[in-house]
């Protein structure tokens, strides 16, 4: 099995580019790794799919970590944790 799938299985569209990413829906976070910062702000709606469903999430709050990912489950340096 390989874990690094398991840490963003969430597939999410933020200004039109998909990303893969992990939702934690106790803390009302979306993490999202990234080589580039996305096109995401406060008041900015992400689309999570969900099977055959999408789900929107109104932003609340962002902020950008550099080098947040800790190499874990992506080869992306960067990581915004985004509240919604």
């Amino acid at each position: 099995m390989d874990f690094d799938k398991l840490a963003y299985p969430e597939t999410l569209t933020i200004a039109g580019t998909e990303y893969k990413g992990q939702r934690n829906m106790s803390k009302g976070q979306v993490l999202v790794p990234y080589t580039d910062e996305p096109d995401v702000g406060i008041g900015d709606v992400i689309t999570q799919k969900s099977g055959k469903r999408e789900i929107h999430l109104k932003v609340i709050d962002v902020s950008f970590l550099e080098d947040g990912c800790l190499g874990v489950g992506t080869t992306y340096p960067h990581m915004p944790p985004v509240s919604g």
